[in-house]
């Protein structure tokens, strides 16, 4: 497989729209299918408590860790001082592995939600949505993470 600026970038976003359709997909299952098992256990139910408290420890911990876990991947991957080919391999790597674990809590939360229609998952919606907006890979950002010189036009066609 051919990596560069452009198959990079097409793919990544590709990754990141999959994820968006595997959550409208996670969202009707939720509700068609989960939601009239979730609907016979009551709110007070013990598993059900421990199944918030999963979520929203599933949410909170993975978002910077895998943030973290990110940024000291790129930063190896500009110290390296490697061909390009390389680094967008790697930088494509790299951004899968990130959109694809928050997209996993993203898609977890949103499958709930409609399960069961507690604001709860709501809460725990917002804030994976709000960290999967920060995996969308756009142009400048590539060029800016991976710390690359000339104008897009170069890059595209490299």
């Amino acid at each position: 497989m051919n990596y560069n600026f452009k198959n990079t970038y097409r793919k990544s976003m590709l990754i990141f729209y999959i994820i968006l359709g595997i959550s409208v997909v996670a969202g009707l299952f939720g509700y068609f299918v989960l939601h009239p098992v979730f609907s016979k256990i009551e709110p007070t139910n013990e598993g059900y408590y421990h199944l918030n408290s999963v979520m929203i420890l599933a949410t909170l911990a993975s978002i910077p860790f895998t943030l973290k876990y990110y940024k000291n991947e790129l930063n190896k991957i500009i110290e390296d001082n490697e061909e390009n080919e390389v680094k967008f391999k790697r930088y494509f790597k790299n951004a899968t592995i990130r959109t694809c674990i928050i997209g996993s809590i993203f898609i977890l939360n949103v499958m709930l939600f409609f399960a069961t229609n507690d604001k709860f998952y709501l809460f725990c919606l917002g804030i994976s949505f709000c960290a999967l907006m920060f995996c969308i890979t756009g142009k400048q950002k590539i060029k800016n993470e991976l710390e690359l010189d000339g104008d897009f036009k170069t890059l595209m066609n490299s």
